[in-house]
């Protein structure tokens, strides 16, 4: 369990690092080009997905019924 933590520890100070150094280097204007690392590595820019599972089902079911590919599976 030591271990766990301490790879949790090292990969979350990497992180932070890695995440200073970049938004310091574009703060100063030597790194211009794409997004933030923090929002390259976790995808921030993505919609939350706000609906329920019922709601995404009868979505999918609508979808493959004007395709022609619902065969009453749900």
């Amino acid at each position: 369990m030591r271990y766990v933590k301490a790879r949790v520890d090292t990969e979350f100070r990497e992180l932070t690092y890695r995440i200073f150094v970049t938004d310091y280097l574009k703060g100063i204007g030597r790194f211009n080009g794409g997004p933030r690392y923090a929002e390259a590595i976790t995808n921030s820019k993505q919609p939350i997905e706000t609906r329920s599972s019922e709601e995404i089902i009868d979505s999918i079911s609508e979808k493959l019924s004007r395709l022609g590919g619902n065969d009453g599976c749900t």
